[in-house]
């Protein structure tokens, strides 16, 4: 029987968990910082993070589809 948390599992997602990765938008801005949490709409929540135009946060939540790639 699976778990309550089989849900969350997404295998391209749980690679960048808990590291720092550049995220590249649909607006053209790319976000630095490390991936704390995701979920099965691939919204994710990056920690310490600096966007291209400079503008640095502790914490923000990037909506799954304005993202067009992470690395």
């Amino acid at each position: 029987m699976p778990s309550n948390h089989d849900y969350l599992r997404n295998p391209q997602l749980q690679t960048y968990k808990n590291r720092e990765c550049k995220i590249q938008l649909t607006n053209d801005l790319i976000v630095t910082g490390t991936i704390s949490d995701y979920d099965t709409f691939m919204n994710v929540t990056v920690t310490n993070c600096t966007d291209s135009d400079g503008n640095t946060f502790q914490s923000a939540v990037i909506r799954g589809n304005s993202i067009v790639s992470i690395w």
